[in-house]
């Protein structure tokens, strides 16, 4: 299917909802796409018209979405030509890499994939899998359906300089877990710049990639974003589409003021909480993230009301849209009614124990030491 420049704007207003608060910048990725020729199209199809001959890699961004505030159309174009150039000479496709896969739900980062054939300037031959590794955004690379089956190595990291200028750093691990530590550090370094291209989980066969894949995710971002540009909708309308049109599991946990916003940079991530106090109980929820959403507690309550793998999503009924932890995001509704919507795992997703074991260390360093959904 041919996906317009309409529809990969949906996409990025459908997944900026369904990635639990990271994924990337909502307000830049649709200055990203501003930017985008009106006539452009991506192809993008399904996994089972994936043929290993074609080659295959996940694509994204990595680091802190505050510190990589700003990117233009141009700043990640050239970031994916020096990812994909170095990937494709040390992999062994012999019509190099054409099948490109999201790697998370988020407003950036399900839409880098689908910007791949323009920025290498070939529309004909370079294709989207619909589909990524989470269904919601992850904090690490090694939180996605793709560790388990398809061998993450080689990885590539990539600035988005031209030229003598243009840096790549070249990663041969086989711990998915090791390889995010080592890219997280090089991204944090401040080297590659604030936010870096990488390119992973290239070794993929036909069976492997539709055996990893959660097929149908970015189809179904589409299909939200279309939804929500429709009219400005109810959080409970939201919920139910979410419930009953993308058969996802989702609840409203709370609608209220966004009280505040507390938000530091280390180590690649943004760490910080944010408070909503509910307008009919006088409640207050914190949320917790680390880039993305992890944690959710009600101080009547003495047990987390949502916590991750599940994700924890941003709705705002006044504009009708959806935004993600970073500053220029959610900045502009501080003080301001927004909802929270609980939506729940795909199964595939959160069965994986390795991702599973990881979120349990990712909530642990944040100080929670309760149980996951799951356990």
């Amino acid at each position: 299917m041919a996906y317009s420049k309409e529809d990969i704007t949906n996409v990025a207003i459908g997944s900026a909802l369904l990635g639990s608060g990271g994924g990337g910048s909502f307000t830049d990725s649709l200055s990203i796409l501003n930017d985008v020729p009106s006539d452009y199209q991506a192809d993008v199809k399904t996994v089972d018209n994936f043929d290993q001959n074609d080659g295959h890699a996940v694509v994204a961004f990595l680091g802190s979405p505050s510190a990589g505030e700003n990117l233009t159309l141009s700043d990640v174009s050239q970031a994916l030509k020096n990812t994909i150039e170095q990937l494709t000479k040390l992999t062994d496709y012999p019509r190099g890499i054409q099948a490109y896969t999201a790697g998370e739900t988020g407003a950036t980062n399900m839409v880098v994939p689908l910007l791949v054939p323009l920025a290498l300037g070939d529309t004909q031959n370079l294709f989207v899998v619909d589909g990524d590794g989470a269904g919601r955004a992850v904090p690490k690379i090694d939180q996605v359906t793709y560790a388990s089956t398809i061998p993450i190595s080689p990885v590539v990291l990539a600035n988005n300089q031209m030229g003598d200028q243009a840096i790549t750093v070249d990663l041969n691990v086989s711990s998915p877990s090791i390889a995010e530590v080592v890219s997280r550090g090089v991204a944090s370094s401040g080297s590659l710049g604030a936010f870096v291209g990488i390119g992973l989980y290239s070794e993929a066969s036909s069976e492997k990639l539709a055996d990893a894949i959660l097929a149908g995710t970015i189809g179904q971002a589409r299909e939200l974003g279309a939804y929500m540009q429709q009219a400005k909708r109810s959080t409970s309308d939201i919920a139910s589409f979410i419930s009953n049109t993308l058969k996802r599991e989702s609840t409203l946990i709370v609608q209220g003021t966004l009280e505040s916003i507390s938000q530091t940079t280390s180590g690649g991530f943004d760490v910080g909480q944010v408070i909503i106090k509910d307008n009919n109980s006088g409640d207050i929820y914190t949320i917790y993230n680390l880039n993305e959403n992890l944690i959710m507690y009600n101080n009547a309550s003495p047990s987390p009301v949502v916590v991750a793998p599940d994700s924890i999503c941003y709705y705002s009924e006044d504009t009708g849209r959806s935004f993600s932890n970073a500053m220029d995001d959610i900045n502009p509704y501080l003080n301001k009614t927004i909802s929270a919507i609980k939506i729940a795992a795909i199964p595939k997703f959160a069965s994986q124990q390795g991702i599973i074991e990881s979120f349990r260390t990712t909530v642990q360093s944040i100080g929670y030491a309760g149980k996951l959904p799951l356990d």
